[in-house]
Parts: C-alpha cells; sequence; structure tokens
C-alpha cells in the first residue's frame, strides 16, 4: 500500500510530502521547456546516487530502496519522458 500525501508549492516546483517517517519526497519540475517528476530521498547534501529506471518503469520502482538507504545519501529517481506523472 502506498502512504497518504500532502502538496506543497515552491517556485517551479510542486512537491508532494509523505506522511511522517516516509521521508521520500516526490517533485515536479517545470521548465519553459518541459515538465520532470522525480523523487528524492536523503540530505541534499549527501552523496549523490542517480537511480535510472530500466524498460518502461517509473521512478516508483526504486521507493523499496529508498527507504532502507541512509539519509547521508541524496539519492534521486527521475521518471524518464514519456513515462511516470
Amino acid at each position: 500500500s502506498c502512504p497518504k500525501s500532502k502538496k506543497q508549492t515552491v517556485p517551479n516546483h510542486e512537491v508532494e510530502m509523505n506522511e511522517p517517517g516516509n521521508d521520500i519526497v516526490e517533485v515536479d519540475l517545470q521548465t519553459s521547456r518541459l515538465r520532470i517528476r522525480y523523487r528524492q530521498h536523503g540530505d541534499a547534501d549527501g552523496l549523490p546516487l542517480l537511480l535510472l529506471p530500466t524498460n518502461f518503469a517509473t521512478s516508483r520502482w526504486w521507493e523499496p530502496l529508498m527507504r532502507i538507504l541512509p539519509a547521508e545519501i541524496n539519492a534521486v529517481a527521475p521518471d524518464l519522458r514519456g513515462t511516470g506523472g
């Protein structure tokens, strides 16, 4: 089952904050040319880790792994164009 979420708006971003205890953040980033959705977990200053989905999967596929990563890892999982939100 998926945790419930709340949306928070910041300039050029629509951020979906999950319930406390689930620190995966879902972000919709809008630029003048495109919109991309990605999920992020961990400290923004942490060791970067880019998680790319395979085939036609979305960034949601990485959520189980993201939940067990330490906060020192800044994991980012984008939805590839044509998939996801």
